[in-house]
């Protein structure tokens, strides 16, 4: 056997081979285009080397003519793969460059079945024979078709299209991924193109060598497409140690994961998930079995949550109960819906944990917090129970001086009754106003849940200065009130927000008594004012012109134990913060550059 058949038979098998294992790559990963056209590619050159033995031991003109007319298909088709490998496993930028060499190749390849011999001759005439590795080998001789100069248009594309992908990877910090390819093609096309011309025009006796040059680049991207496999494999390693991680994380953190597949409708849970709600570990079904797990109260609130998220492209965060227990179990969601190129929702992804034991840690907070207001709401009471006892005994003093007088005129005979009855008729209003006092009193003094409910700021703020009343009266202050009819009811706990006009008026005396005696006659008032603030709340303003907040306190002025007062424990103003902050309003304080101080807060709108 001649080195002509070992060296052209040995380059077939190894093109074949190479078709073989990226078309067995392929087919295991359909999307793997790269390797798909890489093996049709390999495919063509191995027919092409076929060839091109063929007509290298041609005996006449017709023989290695047909040969050359065949070749032209293997040869199309195989550099139209290279270009559709290049545009998958590069990404060219000018991606047009891909259609022009399809194109004209296409047309190439259509004109040369359409003339005879082929589209490099018009006519071959003879036969001349060379001696190459010791071999005989016939080189087509005739009239050279100017045609042909176009062949060499497709491999000119190909490497723009090369050297356009080299460019891309290269501003994108992957300049070495693409140089191999880039190189190889490049040499090979010149070389492709200048072997062919120079046979056409007998300038060079040497065998068509197309398929050994596309060789070398096959040679190159192989090199290219195993880098990639090692470099594959090194991330599915990585991969695996971070998936370890991860599950270590998600383990100790007791999360649980779940996907629901939209198509299919089926979810999936790790153990945890599933641990966490209560089902057995071959569990598989639809969304609406999980909704059977979800607390009857809390089922409508998830099932439009994750509907939404779907259909308006939102972030999954909710919390809900779950059943299954002797009592509730609390879990907190996040999540988020995955979409293809289309837009079109394919999956949602969510991790959930178990907070169960942060919601009774809450409500005990709040036990705690009410139980705190209350006893400052008793502080508070008790710093106006002189105020207090001198409402009640006007009442109760008047109630006394009637029963006095009804008792004279109960002596006379005959009594005057229509006196008596009047006597009783006032008892009767003395008695009341004592008893309106003392449920004030106890109302302000209860301890009892949250209960929020819409209230007018009008009709609360009468409440607090009702209650207050004797207490202007005695420190001889005034106030003004500044409240627009038209305001939206608020929502909230009347109690506690009663408190805190209750903590800041008491403020506002306190400032306005520290005053010298000269100017506390002028500047005795108090301002409470309240407007709407946006679409969703309102805001209220308590203004008085006292001594004001000193200057290092105003920054932590809700800061817990932080007071200017000598009695004072420093709990008043930070209790109203969490208040308010518990029912989504929030609190600020300035001082004024008149003097005094003004505190704003916002009420939600119910």
């Amino acid at each position: 056997m001649s080195w002509i058949t070992i060296i052209w038979s040995a380059a077939g098998g190894g093109c074949l081979t190479l078709a073989a294992v990226h078309f067995l790559v392929w087919f295991k990963s359909r999307i793997s285009w790269a390797n798909l056209a890489f093996s049709l590619a390999s495919l063509m050159a191995a027919a092409t080397i076929l060839i091109e033995l063929k007509m290298m031991y041609a005996q006449t003109p017709e023989n290695i003519g047909y040969w050359l007319w065949m070749m032209h298909l293997p040869i199309a088709v195989m550099l139209i793969a290279l270009g559709f490998f290049i545009r998958f496993h590069m990404n060219p930028t000018r991606s047009w460059l891909l259609c022009l060499l399809a194109v004209s190749q296409v047309a190439l390849l259509a004109a040369n079945f359409l003339v005879s011999p082929n589209l490099n001759f018009y006519e071959i005439s003879g036969l001349k024979l060379a001696s190459v590795f010791g071999e005989t080998i016939a080189v087509p001789v005739g009239s050279h078709r100017p045609l042909a100069y176009l062949l060499g248009v497709p491999p000119v594309l190909l490497v723009l299209l090369a050297l356009d992908a080299s460019s891309s990877l290269r501003r994108e910090g992957l300049g070495r991924r693409g140089m191999v390819i880039s190189v190889t093609i490049t040499i090979s096309a010149l070389l492709g193109i200048a072997i062919s011309q120079m046979n056409s025009h007998s300038l060079l006796i040497v065998p068509y060598m197309q398929g050994l040059l596309i060789l070398i680049v096959l040679v190159g991207m192989a090199y290219e497409l195993g880098t990639d496999l090692i470099r594959g494999n090194d991330l599915a390693k990585e991969l695996k140690q971070t998936q370890e991680r991860m599950g270590l994380v998600v383990a100790s953190a007791k999360l649980g994961l779940w996907e629901w597949d939209l198509h299919g409708d089926k979810v999936w849970f790790n153990d945890v998930g599933k641990k966490m709600l209560g089902v057995s570990e071959n569990f598989s079904a639809g969304i609406d079995r999980v909704f059977q797990k979800v607390h009857p109260i809390d089922v409508d609130k998830v099932r439009t949550a994750l509907l939404e998220a779907v259909e308006r492209k939102q972030e999954i965060d909710l919390e809900f109960r779950l059943t299954g227990s002797d009592s509730p179990r609390w879990m907190a969601l996040r999540g988020r819906v995955e979409r293809d190129a289309k837009d079109h929702s394919l999956l949602v992804r969510c991790v959930s944990i178990d907070i169960t034991e942060q919601k009774r840690v809450q409500a005990q907070l709040q036990e705690e917090r009410i139980e705190l207001a209350h006893m400052q709401r008793v502080s508070t009471m008790g710093q106006l129970s002189s105020a207090l006892a001198h409402e009640i005994n006007q009442p109760l003093g008047a109630i006394l001086r009637n029963s006095e007088a009804a008792e004279l005129f109960l002596q006379r005979d005959p009594p005057d009754l229509d006196e008596i009855t009047e006597i009783i008729r006032d008892i009767k209003k003395d008695e009341q106003r004592a008893s309106s006092v003392i449920e004030r009193m106890r109302a302000m003094l209860k301890c009892g849940h949250l209960e929020f409910e819409p209230i007018r700021v009008d009709e609360l703020v009468g409440q607090v200065i009702e209650l207050l009343k004797t207490e202007f009266q005695l420190r001889n202050m005034h106030y003004a009130l500044d409240i627009s009819p038209d305001l939206p009811a608020v929502t909230g706990d009347r109690i506690q927000l009663q408190q805190v006009f209750l903590n800041l008026l008491s403020n506002s005396f306190d400032s306005i008594a520290l005053l010298p005696d000269e100017l506390r006659r002028d500047r005795a008032q108090i301002l409470i004012s309240a407007y709407r603030s946006g679409d969703d709340s309102v805001e209220v303003a308590i203004v008085d012109y006292g001594v004001g907040i000193e200057r290092d306190l105003l920054p932590r002025l809700f800061t817990p134990f932080v007071t200017s007062k000598a009695q004072g424990i420093g709990l008043g103003l930070s209790l109203s913060q969490t208040i308010l902050e518990t029912q989504g309003g929030k609190i600020s304080a300035e001082n004024l550059p008149q003097g005094g101080a003004r505190f704003r807060f916002t009420l939600k709108i119910a």
